[in-house]
C-alpha cells in the first residue's frame, strides 16, 4: 500500500493541502449541468429578497476551464423564468387591490470568474467553498397583467393617478435583453477526481427596472433585479492527475 512510503511529514502536508499550490487538479476543462429556483426581486414584492411566492424553476449549463490553482473561469447558460403577483401579498393591504402582475421567460448567457478559497485540492473527497463574479446578459419576455386593479378601494382621484402611470409604463419599449453583473457564492463536494457536486446563491446586480413591466405606476427609484439558487453536478475533462502526477487518494513523496 502507498501508505507506507508516506512520512510523517508527508501526512501533514495533506491535512494542508490548501497551502499547496502544487495539489491543484490538473484537468483540462469542466462540464457542468444545474438545476435552479429563480425568484424575482422587484417593486411588486414586499420581502427585500424576493417574491418567494412565485418561485419558478430554471436549467443551466456550463463550461469551465482552470486558470490557476484557485481561479477558473466559466461560460453559463441558463433557461428558466420569473413572475411577480402582488395579490399574493397582504401586507400592505394595498397590495392586494392594486394587484399588478408579471411572468416572461428568462434566457441568461455570461462569463464567471471564480475564486476557490482553499484552492483545488484532489487527494479525496473534499468541501471547497467558493465565491464568484461576472457579466451576463439576459433575455426576456415580459407579460405585464393590471387587470385585476381594483379602482374603487384607492378612489377616483388616486386610481387616475395610477393607470395614468401605467400609461405612461405601457409607451415604454418593451426591453428584451439587460446587462446584469452576476455575483455569488458556493460550495462543492468533490466525489472523486472527475465528479462534483455544488450548490450555489447567484445575485444579478444592474438589471433594469422594467424586468416586472412597471415602472413609473410603482417605484422608479428602484430597479428590478432577480436571484436563484443552484444545485448541481459537474465533470472534469482530463482529470485524474495531480500537479507532481500523483494519483487520487496516494500523493508522490519524494
Amino acid at each position: 500500500m502507498c501508505f507506507k512510503t508516506i512520512s510523517p511529514v508527508a501526512l501533514l502536508s495533506i491535512f494542508l493541502l490548501h497551502t499547496n499550490s502544487a495539489d491543484a487538479q490538473n484537468y483540462k476543462y469542466e462540464l457542468g449541468l444545474n438545476l435552479g429556483a429563480y425568484v424575482y426581486q422587484g417593486d411588486l414584492s414586499p420581502q427585500r429578497l424576493g417574491s418567494f411566492k412565485t418561485i419558478r424553476p430554471g436549467i443551466g449549463i456550463s463550461f469551465g476551464k482552470p486558470l490557476s490553482n484557485t481561479f477558473s473561469v466559466r461560460g453559463i447558460f441558463n433557461l428558466a423564468s420569473l413572475k411577480g403577483n402582488e395579490a399574493k401579498y397582504s401586507d400592505p393591504e394595498y397590495r392586494q387591490y392594486r394587484a399588478f402582475a408579471f411572468k416572461t421567460s428568462v434566457k441568461e448567457l455570461g462569463v464567471h470568474l471564480q475564486y476557490n478559497i482553499l484552492g483545488n485540492r484532489e487527494y479525496w473527497p473534499t468541501f471547497e467553498p467558493y465565491v464568484f463574479a461576472g457579466v451576463s446578459a439576459a433575455f426576456i419576455n415580459t407579460k405585464k397583467d393590471y387587470s385585476a386593479f381594483d379602482a374603487t378601494y384607492f378612489g377616483e382621484a388616486r386610481a387616475a393617478e395610477i393607470m395614468t402611470a401605467v400609461t405612461v409604463d405601457n409607451t415604454e419599449r418593451n426591453r428584451r435583453t439587460m446587462l446584469n453583473l452576476p455575483a455569488g457564492l458556493g460550495v462543492r463536494y468533490n466525489l472523486n477526481n472527475n465528479w462534483a457536486v455544488s450548490t450555489e446563491a447567484n445575485f444579478r446586480f444592474g438589471g433594469s427596472d422594467y424586468i416586472d413591466g412597471f415602472s413609473q405606476s410603482v417605484n422608479p427609484a428602484k430597479k428590478d433585479h432577480f436571484f436563484s439558487q443552484n444545485v448541481g453536478v459537474a465533470y472534469r475533462i482530463g482529470s485524474g492527475k495531480t500537479a507532481g502526477g500523483g494519483k487520487l487518494g496516494c500523493p508522490a513523496v519524494n
